[in-house]
């Protein structure tokens, strides 16, 4: 179980550097509609999986708190606070690049 949760933030650590350097390739070439559909769609549903499997797993490990091993909590609502921050940020990331690049 030890090796399942380090290989699981290994894959959170390295989502997140893809989603880092897509963002920064992004910034790089702004004209590219088909790198910006990946960021947006692909990446994004990436991290949105590995998060949700690592809250799965990770929530019900760190919160035994005097109860019965098998009894677990998960806390589904910290969870869901962070799913509806998340669809407000891509939701602008995808209205921002349907307005098409910022004139200045």
């Amino acid at each position: 179980m030890h090796v399942l949760l380090v290989l699981l933030q290994l894959a959170l650590i390295l989502a997140v550097l893809l989603h880092v350097l897509g963002v920064g390739m992004l910034l790089l070439f702004r004209r590219l509609s088909v790198l910006r559909l990946l960021n947006v769609l692909l990446v994004g549903r990436i991290l949105m999986l590995i998060r949700r499997i690592s809250l799965l797993i990770v929530t019900p490990l760190l919160d035994r708190r005097g109860r019965r091993s098998g009894q677990f909590r998960i806390d589904f609502r910290r969870f869901r606070r962070f799913h509806r921050f998340r669809c407000t940020l891509l939701h602008g990331l995808e209205m921002r690049e349907l307005a098409g690049p910022v004139r200045s």
